[in-house]
């Protein structure tokens, strides 16, 4: 890398964008940084936001993304509260909203996505989660007990919130507009179709193959609930959700979890190509001296032989030191063995590889009706995937035994 005095800007707080920073340190990198997050406050971690700070078990505090010691350690200068605006890569210069300039010597994009919205302006208690302050929100209006609550989407998300609220008390039915067992395209159909069996079991209402077509609320009541920064929230709460099938829902609570789009849209006079997240090169380069990492990025997995972005928790971190070997000039190519886990009540369920749509499934440990098994999926003799329910301590034995499997490999 060129001698420079500028320093190495990362946009993005997150875990990918964090993960880098300590990774430049870590290598011995000891110029300047700067760290950008468009939250304030020190950066925290997301997964237990669907789980242990919606249900109540953990305070905010618990799930900070690093110790003090360590973000000491960094001495990196954080700018909270902004968000980037534009990029101009000719000059290496980064425009934030409150109106800075930050040149750059090397820039990380680690911007991350946001869910997807399909809000009513005039209705209340309409939720997405994405944030600290997402969560905090919907446990609110959760509580007291009792509620009624619609999911509208069976995704990940979707039936963590679930399983979250009915631990809670809540009444939750769940809203897929997609036939046939939620997630069976991303776990499987044995793994899919006992999951449902699960939350059903639990008091959950899944609804499949049924979209939402309005939200409707009450005209006469006055909302009891608060907006963002303790103001009365005064639009009229929701009361029902309308589906594709003629059905009225009732609902005192919605949530809204029908995916993500990468935040990416500060970038598109960049010059950067921008293809449902920054397209970058198997090294997660994006252009000259500007790399990506975590769920922004989509980047050429020469393992899998193709583009991919991954919006994983462990992928994020993973990337994120990746990247920062790359600055410095390791130029390493980034093929990791994909790997997230959900949970539901007391189930865990991970996932490592891939799963093709034409792979062979076989139990090979435990057996699907009880609560717990280990399922392979093969193409041509080859492991592709694996998919551990309530089996963690063996995961990391297949994690081992896919590395080999699903590099150099083409799907």
């Amino acid at each position: 890398m060129r001698p420079s005095v500028e320093p190495i800007v990362i946009v993005g707080s997150g875990a990918a964008g964090l993960s880098t920073a300590e990774s430049l340190r870590s290598a011995g990198y000891q110029g300047e940084l700067q760290i950008v997050g468009e939250e304030q406050g020190w950066p925290y971690d997301r997964p237990p936001l669907s789980k242990q700070i919606l249900a109540g078990t953990w305070l905010p505090e618990k799930i900070a993304l690093l110790p003090q010691r360590r973000i000491d350690a960094l001495a990196a200068q954080f700018i909270f509260g902004v968000r980037a605006t534009s990029l101009n890569t000719e000059q290496r210069v980064v425009l934030l909203s409150d109106g800075r300039r930050l040149p750059y010597q090397a820039l990380v994009i680690a911007t991350g996505v946001r869910p997807r919205e399909l809000r009513h302006p005039d209705l209340g208690n309409v939720h997405v989660l994405r944030t600290l302050e997402h969560a905090q929100l919907l446990r609110a209006s959760l509580l007291p007990s009792d509620q009624r609550l619609v999911v509208v989407g069976g995704g990940f998300l979707g039936l963590e919130v679930a399983a979250s609220a009915r631990k809670l008390g809540a009444q939750v039915t769940v809203v897929e507009p997609v036939p046939g067992d939620p997630l069976a395209s991303r776990i499987g159909l044995v793994a899919a179709a006992k999951l449902v069996e699960l939350h059903r079991a639990s008091g959950v209402r899944v609804l499949t193959g049924v979209g939402v077509t309005a939200l409707t609320g009450d005209a006469e009541a006055p909302s009891p609930y608060v907006e963002s920064g303790g103001e009365p929230d005064r639009r009229q709460p929701v009361r029902e959700v309308h589906l594709t099938d003629g059905t009225a829902l009732p609902a005192d609570v919605v949530l809204i979890a029908v995916g993500s789009d990468p935040c990416a849209e500060w970038l598109e006079s960049s010059g950067l190509l921008i293809d449902d997240g920054v397209v970058c090169d198997e090294y997660c380069a994006a252009g000259p001296n500007v790399w990506a990492a975590g769920d922004v990025a989509r980047w050429l997995h020469r393992g899998l032989d193709r583009h991919v972005r991954l919006e994983h928790r462990t992928n994020a971190t993973e990337q994120g030191r990746h990247v920062a070997q790359n600055i410095l000039g390791a130029k390493l190519p980034f093929q990791p063995v994909p790997f997230f886990w959900t949970d539901h009540f007391e189930t865990k369920i991970q996932l490592a590889g891939t799963l093709p749509h034409a792979a062979d499934a076989e139990i090979v440990e435990g057996d699907a009706a009880s609560d717990s098994f280990i399922q392979t999926f093969s193409v041509d003799g080859a492991l592709r995937g694996v998919l551990c329910w309530n089996s963690p301590r063996r995961m990391t034995a297949y994690r081992n035994a896919l590395e080999d499997s699903l590099r150099n490999i083409a799907v």
